[in-house]
């Protein structure tokens, strides 16, 4: 049985956008008190501070990595076909 031809494009752009559009509702739906608890919490802000900074050193972490295996040689197969 074969793959219909449309579903490669379903696949890889409207099945995305559908569920971000879901994942969007969701968090509009209950941002509201989720937004007056960081407002009038000091426990709330710090957690949501603590995550923001965590997530910070990770990327800048990454970018480190990054740029030391670039200079390594470690991405010079990236966009080239492993098999030949």
């Amino acid at each position: 049985i074969g793959v219909p031809s449309f579903l490669p494009f379903l696949l890889k752009y409207v099945t995305p956008v559908f569920l971000l559009i879901i994942l969007g509702a969701t968090f509009y739906q209950s941002s509201g008190g989720y937004i007056d608890n960081f407002n009038n919490s000091e426990v709330a802000r710090l957690s949501v501070y603590v995550v923001l900074g965590v997530l910070a050193l990770l990327l800048l972490l990454i970018g480190i990595a990054v740029a030391r295996w670039s200079r390594q040689g470690r991405f010079d197969w990236v966009g080239q076909d492993k098999a030949k």
